[in-house]
């Protein structure tokens, strides 16, 4: 799997986050914009395992702060 595409989905936490990045460690690109429910530590998680990982959509993710893209 190399593309994620969970724009808006209400369902999706941080456990979910947990198990992409667990799972999908050759993931490119995830759009994760107004996913509401996530916070720094999963996505800093995700981040640490998925190296090849070349975008990032996290538009309107309330939980996340500069404090989690100031380290890339």
């Amino acid at each position: 799997l190399q593309q994620i595409v969970l724009r808006n989905c209400s369902s999706i936490g941080d456990q979910s986050i947990v198990e992409i990045a667990n799972t999908c460690v050759n993931l490119r690109r995830i759009d994760l914009s107004w996913v509401s429910e996530i916070t720094n530590d999963s996505v800093s998680l995700l981040l640490q395992r998925c190296l090849v990982l070349e975008k990032g959509f996290f538009e309107g993710c309330r939980n996340l702060t500069d404090r989690l893209f100031d380290t890339l």
